[in-house]
């Protein structure tokens, strides 16, 4: 009960700091001030001594005072309620304030002495929080107020030497603030001007940048899809992985920019936890290889990971901190940890990047956070770098409503955690499936092995059942035709020491690497942190949480990196059947960026017609008028720039074109610019050429091709078109041949309805609908038999995002469509030869 209670109190004075915290100015803490200044004279007054020798206006005075106290706490809880600034509530509190203070010390001579200190802390607590108006305001307030004391008050006018002097303070202690006030706003005016000038210049000098890097990365990428010998291939590797490190410098010097003007935004959006780790643990692997390292993740199973929110600064974090503890590492390894846990009613994550680096000493632990700053300058000569990585990614956790440190010795290694809020996202049928059909082996007893079975089935994966002993296993898994995507193991089947176990398994011959969950009956935390590190991915206690499990499956399956339907750089160089040649104007001043525009759109089998200009680009879209699919134009190009030169087209055009503007400006204005001239689409450089094709096949499928009827016919199939022991089973148990009639009948129906909504889909681009539909289809047809209708299913279900608008699609799904008919046709000649057998 009592911890309870400590931890209610703990939570909520949390949840006020908060509060106070998020207000945009510290009217909060004035307000809290003015109920401490008012309760200490409350009880001052209370005394009957104090007010002895005016017994005429104790009472009154006490009353009032006690009243003044409720009207602060009102006026406190209306400033800790309300998110906005008030002048109204300020001027409310300055008056009431002085005007107390006025009353107190005409009725209450020598005793309310005391209360002129009260127009100091009004005028300058005020003015110091509010500004120049305020102090100003106040000063005028007190001084009028005080005067009017001096007036009516028979003590002030005697003492009229000590009223003069608290007279000439009330003025002067004021002006010299506003003398001050005005020195230190001139300062921070002339900061402002400085780091806007600072950020512009960061801002301009990676414009300027991005356009040759621009020509360099498309270069390195279509040098890649030539034919090239073994150091031909090495030598261009080195080209593009140096330009995309420099690209993410350019990227962190133009956030620092965008930081400090306040001009950074987030983009939430849906994204699978488990895969954005594990990719970017593949993509930083080969970095921590070459310097002999070991880079892994350890994954909490308990943590959610179908996630919304701002994915791209997520993964600038974990680019950063990884990166600096490959860098600052010379041996042993780097672990990547995640964790969730709850803090005010919300879900959060805590990340840690642990590494057995240099370490940090404890005295430059404070500044490690701050622009440009490393540990010391020898740092910087012998591992390089500019020590923005770690700052960005504070500002950057701090947008995401987080936090940031670290725990670090020198030459033992460094610890950089962070922690921040998440949201999940909503349960999705498709998303308790496990991705990729992932096939499982497992080792386990008899009892457990069932159970696990049933649920990997359940999820669309493979159990694989494993009955030997521990070596043998090793054997049979390190062969091709037997590795699986993912392992399950029971502690008591091993017959050894699950870390000698893993580490056996890990330095076979032929092991794919694939991840290894263990079943312990008795694990701790010690133990499992222990075998997470010899290279087990998960490990789960008995009895198994179903959840847990699957968490544990689907992140063994991010590891079998991009999903089938995912589009490679090849497939859009290379797939030019079935796909529609597109005639493209592109409008680029740049001679390199024209030969990488260029070459990117003919190895993905477009025409190109090129302008140099806007005014040229102008002249080619009024002469091939109906004939171009797409149009590609620079932002800032000589004479007329790309917005300009869309805007006098969209004014002159009779259909619509679809635009997509390219410029190395990667501020939020720009793209708004652009849209705002009527472009359809915004990309900045330097050029994902994977990006720039999606973009074009999005837009650019003329609506001719969609409507185009694909070939009848048969579809081809591997399997048969109906299976029909499965229906003499279900007609054997499940109650003859009328069970087997219903049957068909529903097969039927729902099989239609899931259809149809699949023609829906397609008709609406829905590539998430169409997956789904084609899902439960592929899923009923197996459950009757019909493997000629789940293949057609599947090969459906292998269509890419940029497919689904194509005439393959329609192929696809007509395909599946005649391969219903063919198993309803198959069902009924069934259900006449069943019937004629029994004489009905």
């Amino acid at each position: 009960m009592i911890h309870r209670l400590k931890t209610a109190l703990r939570e909520g004075g949390k949840a006020v700091a908060h509060r106070v915290r998020s207000r945009p100015d510290t009217e909060f803490q004035q307000a809290f001030i003015r109920i401490i200044i008012g309760l200490a004279f409350a009880l001052y007054f209370t005394d009957r001594d104090v007010l002895a020798g005016y017994p005429e206006h104790s009472t009154w005075v006490v009353s009032l005072m006690w009243a003044f106290v409720g009207w602060s706490v009102v006026l406190t809880l209306l400033a800790f309620l309300s998110r906005k600034v008030s002048p109204v509530r300020r001027y409310l509190g300055m008056l009431s304030d002085t005007a107390i203070t006025t009353y107190l010390m005409a009725v209450t001579g020598e005793a309310g002495a005391a209360l002129v200190f009260v127009y100091l802390w009004v005028t300058l607590g005020n003015g110091f929080r509010y500004g120049i108006r305020y102090l100003l305001a106040c000063g005028a307030l007190s001084v009028a107020g005080f005067a009017l004391v001096i007036g009516v008050s028979p003590f002030w006018q005697v003492h009229t030497g000590i009223a003069t002097g608290l007279m000439i303070m009330l003025v002067l202690i004021p002006g010299y603030t506003l003398f001050l006030l005005k020195q230190l706003y001139r300062a921070i005016a002339q900061a402002k001007a400085a780091n806007a000038a600072k950020s512009a210049f960061l801002a301009n000098m990676s414009h300027e940048l991005r356009t040759p890097l621009n020509g360099v990365i498309g270069i390195a990428d279509l040098l890649r899809e030539t034919p090239l010998n073994k150091e031909q291939q090495e030598l261009t590797q080195v080209i593009h992985a140096s330009a995309m490190a420099l690209h993410r410098l350019i990227e962190n010097v133009l956030d620092i920019s965008r930081i400090e003007a306040g001009k950074l935004t987030c983009v939430e959006e849906d994204y699978d936890l488990h895969y954005l780790i594990n990719s970017l643990i593949m993509m930083l692997e080969p970095q921590a290889h070459r310097k002999g390292l070991l880079l892994a993740a350890h994954i909490a199973p308990r943590t959610p990971f179908f996630l919304h929110g701002d994915v791209q600064h997520l993964r600038q974090v974990l680019i950063n901190l990884i990166g600096n503890a490959i860098k600052f590492t010379e041996h042993g390894r780097i672990d990547v940890y995640v964790r969730p846990f709850a803090e005010l009613g919300r879900t959060w994550l805590h990340l840690e990047v642990t590494d057995t680096g240099i370490g940090i000493p404890s005295e430059m632990q404070r500044q490690i956070f701050e622009s440009f700053t490393q540990a010391d300058a020898s740092i910087t000569r012998r591992y390089g770098g500019t020590g923005l990585g770690t700052s960005i990614s504070k500002q950057l956790v701090e947008m995401m409503g987080g936090r940031i440190g670290l725990n670090s010795l020198p030459g033992e290694g460094t610890t950089f955690w962070f922690e921040f809020p998440v949201e999940e996202q909503e349960r999705h049928p498709l998303r308790e499936l496990l991705p990729g059909r992932l096939r499982v082996g497992m080792l386990a007893g008899p009892e457990l092995a069932y159970r696990l079975s049933d649920l990997i089935r359940g999820w669309d994966g493979e159990a694989v059942p494993m009955n030997a002993h521990a070596s043998s296993v090793i054997g049979m898994i390190t062969g091709s035709e037997m590795a699986p995507d993912a392992m399950v193991v029971e502690r008591g089947m091993l017959g050894a020491d699950p870390v000698q176990f893993v580490r056996l398994l890990h330095d076979s011959p032929g092991f794919g690497h694939f991840p290894v969950i263990l079943i312990d009956p008795d694990s701790t935390s010690h133990e499992d942190d222990a075998w997470m590190k010899a290279g087990y991915s998960a490990v789960l206690q008995t009895p198994v949480n179903p959840t847990l499990l699957f968490s544990a499956l689907h992140e063994a399956a991010s590891h079998k990196g991009l999903p089938e339907n995912v589009v490679s750089l090849a497939e859009h160089f290379q797939a030019r059947a079935g796909r529609t040649r597109l005639r493209i104007l592109v409008a680029e001043d740049n001679p390199v960026n024209q030969r990488v525009m260029r070459g990117l759109l003919e190895h993905a089998g477009h025409e190109v017609l090129m302008a140099n200009d806007g005014e040229e680009a102008l002249d080619l879209l009024a002469a091939n008028a109906g004939q171009l699919s797409l149009a590609i134009m620079d932002m800032h190009m000589p004479g007329l720039s790309g917005p300009e030169t869309v805007k006098r087209w969209r004014f002159m055009e009779k259909g619509h074109l679809p635009i997509i503007i390219l410029t190395a400006d990667a501020r939020h204005e720009a793209e708004q610019q652009c849209r705002e001239a009527g472009a359809d689409d915004f990309l900045t450089k330097p050029i994902n050429s994977r990006a720039l094709l999606d973009k074009v096949a999005l837009l650019a499928l003329p609506g001719k091709d969609e409507s185009v009827k694909p070939p009848a016919g048969k579809p081809r199939r591997q399997g048969s078109v109906l299976d029909e022991s499965i229906l003499k089973e279900l007609a054997e148990f499940g109650g003859g041949l009328d069970f087997v009639r219903e049957l068909v009948e529903e097969f039927r129906q729902d099989s239609n309805r899931a259809l149809q909504a699949t023609r829906q889909a397609l008709a609406e681009r829905n590539y998430g609908a169409w997956k789904e539909q084609l899902h439960m289809l592929k899923g009923g047809a197996s459950d009757v038999g019909a493997q000629a209708m789940a293949e057609a299913c599947a090969e459906a279900e292998r269509i890419k995002p940029f497919e689904i608008a194509q005439a393959l699609a329609a192929q696809r799904l007509e395909a599946v469509s005649d391969a219903q008919q063919a198993v309803l046709d198959a069902m009924e000649e069934f259900l006449a030869r069943q019937q004629s057998a029994l004489g009905l």
